[in-house]
């Protein structure tokens, strides 16, 4: 390739697009998002079944399932949606996008501090 073809090919990814159009989006952009998506679900439940399975040991048990498992789906769910809005295509208004980051994410993250904060209120033994 020619120095002069290797610059549009390099910045491909900056072409234009229709934000909100009728079209999914496609491309490889949007396989590798949903490839990535997919499997951060199957690690994600992965994780999350072991830690049910394990829960009589003694760091689920400091930390409290009742809080583990609610902070990583809500985290899980925000960047999941987060994933596939691109795929999507702007099929949601800016709204819905601006109270899934509004209310998910600092709603989990509040859960994740809660669930490290009772590790030093709890007495170890």
């Amino acid at each position: 390739m020619a120095p002069a073809n290797l610059l549009p090919a390099i910045f491909s990814f900056l072409e234009r697009r229709e934000i909100g159009g009728s079209n999914m989006n496609l491309d490889y952009r949007s396989i590798i998002w949903g490839v990535f998506a997919i499997l951060y679900t199957i690690a994600t439940t992965y994780g999350l079944v072991r830690v049910i399975l394990l829960r009589h040991t003694l760091a689920v048990r400091l930390r409290g399932l009742y809080l583990i498992v609610p902070s990583i789906l809500i985290i899980h769910c925000y960047i999941t949606l987060i994933l596939l809005a691109y795929i999507i295509n702007g099929r949601y208004p800016c709204g819905v996008e601006f109270w899934i980051m509004n209310t998910l994410l600092p709603y989990g993250m509040a859960l994740v501090q809660r669930m490290f904060s009772c590790l030093f209120m709890t007495p170890m033994y």
